[in-house]
């Protein structure tokens, strides 16, 4: 998936809306994976206990060191509908996992779910 936030950026993103193309991604994705939606729930949720304190001008967002022997790891979920669609797990060595940072191999066991998600197959 090409992220929207690039294809707002570029040039051609004025085509966008007649372009005819059907998206899989909606246009809205791009607020909830921006990080300047850190501050903005900061603010609103001051010391929530599912938040770590951000603000501007640059985005910051306090350290939380999650590692586990020496490894940072970030998973991302993707559920379409009221369904789970997608996984990934990335690790890296030092504490920023960037999108560069390998993919970890997984298997997910529960039957159900491997059974409701053969039909996407």
């Amino acid at each position: 998936m090409h992220p929207w936030e690039r294809m707002f950026r570029a040039p051609e993103a004025r085509h966008l809306q007649n372009c005819g193309s059907t998206f899989l991604n909606p246009q809205w994705a791009a607020l909830l994976s921006n990080k300047a939606l850190l501050p903005a729930l900061w603010k609103c949720y001051p010391g929530h206990p599912n938040l770590l304190s951000a603000g501007y001008p640059k985005v910051f967002e306090e350290f939380a060191d999650h590692r586990i022997d020496d490894v940072t790891a970030s998973i991302g979920m993707w559920i379409v509908g009221d369904r789970f669609s997608a996984l990934i797990m990335r690790e890296s060595p030092d504490p920023i996992v960037r999108n560069t940072s390998p993919l970890v191999p997984y298997v997910i066991r529960k039957t159900r779910i491997l059974r409701d998600h053969r039909k996407w197959l």
